[in-house]
């Protein structure tokens, strides 16, 4: 039997359930992930509005801010059609949140795989995080972008870039994204490319001519497709991982008409490669 003391006892939420209008909500590009619109219609066709859920929402600027449910949003949008605005749903509602702070609760909303790597380190950014800003910087002070698509400098694979500035730190990324570029140009940001480039970086360290390795690379039949395909015949005989193939595959070409000192030697030798 509950006491007077236990009744006592509540869970408070920073945020208050208000009852707002559809109209006066608004999506922030940039502390968002991509509208799904295949996703949006899903919900249209089977929607419950006892199962929808309660969105969350950041009061600023006289509007509230999606923090989470922008799919549900743009679902009720559709389902209601021409004078949606005036319809209203209970939301929660922070206020006085900076949008850095709204795209903080949205990671914090969706850490899960839910939310691809893409949209997550493009959120990060906004959201003000160390790690996905000091990549995003260093991405664009080579003339290159972060971005799904991978023309004109596009680099879409933020977990190899992630994991890399992770491993090497800020050098180690800088160096194996400037070797790519002036490599393979700017279509050569394949995620295990990416990954091999920086593993054979960080091994070799202070023994690597950077115009003969860029010289060499570029010279390679294929050029980056035909790294990769030394680098998966490696892989069908080694059976290691894909990206310590490609970094073998480096080292091979490196090596070629090389003699002595100015031979890296065997990826592999010594068990290190593994």
């Amino acid at each position: 039997m509950a006491t007077p003391k236990d009744a006592a006892k509540q869970v408070k939420r920073a945020a208050q359930l208000r009852t707002i209008k559809l109209g006066d909500i608004r999506v922030s590009p940039t502390a968002q992930r991509e509208l799904n619109a295949a996703r949006v219609s899903r919900i249209v066709e089977s929607i419950d509005m006892d199962l929808i859920g309660t969105i969350e929402v950041s009061h600023r600027d006289g509007f509230y801010w999606v923090i989470d449910g922008q799919h549900r949003f743009n679902a009720l949008k559709e389902f209601f059609g021409d004078g949606f605005e005036e319809w209203e749903i209970t939301a929660w509602c922070y206020f006085d949140l900076t949008e850095d702070q709204e795209a903080e609760l949205f990671l914090r909303f969706n850490d899960s795989l839910a939310v691809d790597a893409f949209a997550r380190f493009k959120v990060g950014v906004t959201a003000g995080r160390a790690v996905e800003n000091d990549v995003d910087r260093i991405v664009r002070s080579l003339g290159l972008k972060v971005a799904r698509s991978q023309s004109n400098g596009g680099i879409s694979a933020v977990t190899s870039l992630m994991r890399t500035y992770i491993r090497y730190g800020p050098t180690g990324l800088v160096q194996t994204l400037w070797t790519i570029r002036e490599a393979f140009g700017d279509r050569g940001f394949d995620s295990t490319i990416i990954g091999g480039v920086g593993l054979f970086r960080a091994r070799y360290e202070g023994r690597v001519d950077q115009d003969k390795l860029v010289s060499k690379l570029s010279r390679t039949m294929g050029g980056m497709k035909g790294v990769l395909n030394r680098a998966n015949l490696i892989r069908e005989k080694t059976g290691q991982t894909v990206p310590q193939c490609v970094a073998a595959a480096i080292t091979d070409i490196y090596n070629q008409g090389a003699r002595g000192k100015q031979s890296l030697g065997s990826w592999w030798k010594d068990g290190k490669g593994a």
